[in-house]
């Protein structure tokens, strides 16, 4: 990425920003702004899926400080309870006006967040993986017991 004013080469990770509602990956040359800062992208890479849920993207500590200050757009979601008998539809722009977020029911939203950890990040990989290690390491003690059986059956 590099800042509109500085013009400094920074790569991201366009791997990670696929899904994060532009409906395809960053480009090179893709502009974007970063908490009010513009940004061009001007390199890319594919990293391995993790169990971070971030974008990653590379800039230096003094731009990473300008572009996302602590104080500075800490709200990631709102829960709201709609009155009986509001107008659904209005209540989500006027959410989504107000706050720049995507405005989700209670189902849409447990439904994005399932298919992003199970499409987006290694979770079911590493968890088979344990299961299957698990199931291999507690058959390797128990195969004397196991073998012993048949005779034991016979007596």
């Amino acid at each position: 990425m590099r800042h509109k004013s500085s013009m400094k080469n920074i790569p991201e990770n366009d791997h990670k920003f696929n899904s994060l509602g532009g409906g395809r990956e960053l480009r090179v040359g893709d502009h974007l702004s970063i908490n009010d800062n513009d940004a061009v992208v001007v390199g890319s890479y594919h990293a391995r899926d993790s169990f971070f849920w971030e974008p990653v993207m590379y800039t230096t500590y003094r731009r990473a400080l300008q572009w996302a200050p602590r104080e500075r757009n800490l709200l990631s979601f709102v829960l709201v309870k709609v009155k009986a008998g509001a107008d659904l539809d209005q209540v989500r722009r006027g959410i989504e006006r107000k706050t720049g977020l995507k405005a989700l029911t209670n189902q849409e939203f447990v439904y994005l967040t399932a298919d992003y950890i199970l499409n987006a990040t290694g979770i079911l990989i590493n968890f088979g993986m344990a299961v299957v290690l698990g199931f291999i390491i507690g058959l390797i003690p128990t195969m004397p017991v196991f073998s012993t059986l048949p005779i034991v059956w016979r007596t």
